[in-house]
């Protein structure tokens, strides 16, 4: 009995496993097949409504622990962008080979949007609301590259890197 739950077990880790792989991928014909599978197997489980909030709770847990640590990922790559954009700054290097690499300093194409008052100040058509009301910069450097003058806000060209393999 003991031997049953532990590969019940193992073959439900086995297709969530799967079903995540699957969702990285964007391969949502699988996932809703792998998800199927998993279904139908907790449903033979012996103990299933066990078996579904533990597979439930550990997604969940799952989740949220993939989304503070590419959330962490994230903020890392972008401190190390700068670091390094600065440190080629520092050198007067507008472009760099690192063994498969290119990394060169690049114009950006669109403008950052610099509002230096409080988005209530803005024209409510330059806000938004999400949980409190924000600047929608968006709307901002479409109506300042049109022309149109709004008090508090600037548009601003910086660079940004960019890694190429060769």
């Amino acid at each position: 009995m003991q031997e049953h739950a532990s590969q019940t077990r193992d073959e439900i880790r086995s297709i969530v496993e799967a079903i995540l792989k699957a969702q990285t991928e964007n391969d949502y014909e699988l996932v809703s097949e792998r998800t199927d599978e998993l279904t139908a197997l907790i449903d033979e489980h012996e103990d299933k409504y066990k078996s579904y909030a533990s597979v439930i709770k550990n997604s969940e847990r799952g989740a949220s622990n993939r989304k503070e640590e590419a959330q962490a990922l994230s903020n890392l790559a972008g401190l190390l962008r700068q670091r390094l954009q600065d440190d080629m700054k520092q050198r007067n290097l507008m472009e760099v080979k690192a063994s498969n690499y290119t990394i060169r300093i690049v114009k950006n194409e669109i403008p950052t949007v610099i509002v230096d008052i409080p988005a209530e100040q803005l024209p409510e058509r330059f806000q938004r609301v999400v949980q409190r009301v924000e600047s929608n910069k968006i709307e901002l450097r479409s109506a300042i590259i049109n022309g149109e003058e709004v008090e508090g806000v600037t548009l601003e060209l910086g660079e940004h890197i960019k890694i190429y393999r060769y």
